[in-house]
C-alpha cells in the first residue's frame, strides 16, 4: 500500500486520522499546501488523500486538475480523494459531490467511520491479520483513549482557571 496524504488544519481530525493510520501501520504525510501535495504525489505512490477543502492554501478544484494532468503523464490512476468538510457552501461551490473518485464526509469524523471508508476502498491491511471484531475493539480503545484525554484536559483547564 502506498502513502496517505492528509491535507488538514483541524488538530482533532488530524489526531483521529493519525491514530488510525498508525494502528494500520500505514505511511502518511500531513501537508498544508498545494505545492507539497504535488511534490509528494509526483514522487511517491499515493493511495488516498484526505482533504479539508477549507484550507486557504489549497484550492480543491485546481488541485484535482493538476493531479489529473500529472496522472496522465505518470500513467497511473488518480487516488480517491475524501473531502472532510464543515461548510456545505464549499461543497456546492467546488462541486465536490460530483468529482469522480471523490467522497465527501462531514466532520467531526470518527475512527470507525474512516476505517470503514478505507476498508470499502480496499485500502486496509488489518483484515488480513485480524477479524472484524478485533478491529472494532481496537478502534473503540482508541476512541476511549481520545475521550479520556479530552476529559482530562477539560479538568486541567478548569483547575488552572480556578487557580
Amino acid at each position: 500500500m502506498g502513502k496517505v496524504l492528509i491535507i488538514e488544519k483541524d488538530i482533532r481530525t488530524i489526531e483521529v486520522l493519525e491514530m488510525l493510520l498508525q494502528a494500520l501501520r500505514q505511511p502518511y504525510n500531513v501537508v498544508n499546501t498545494h505545492a507539497n501535495v504535488m511534490r509528494i504525489y509526483k514522487n511517491e505512490q499515493v493511495d488516498v488523500i484526505f482533504m479539508n477543502p477549507e484550507i486557504p492554501l489549497v484550492d480543491p478544484k485546481a488541485l484535482i486538475d493538476e493531479m489529473d494532468g500529472a496522472t496522465a503523464r505518470l500513467k497511473r490512476s488518480r487516488p480517491p480523494i475524501v473531502f472532510l468538510y464543515t461548510d456545505d457552501g464549499l461543497v456546492r461551490r467546488f462541486n465536490l459531490n460530483i468529482q469522480p473518485g471523490c467522497q465527501i464526509v462531514r466532520k467531526p469524523v470518527t475512527m470507525e467511520q474512516i476505517y470503514e471508508l478505507l476498508d470499502g476502498m480496499g485500502l486496509t491491511k488489518l483484515k488480513i491479520t485480524a477479524g472484524n471484531q478485533q478491529v472494532k475493539d481496537k478502534i473503540t480503545r482508541f476512541e476511549d483513549f481520545i475521550e479520556q484525554s479530552e476529559d482530562w484536559m477539560e479538568k486541567l483547564k478548569g483547575y488552572l482557571l480556578k487557580s
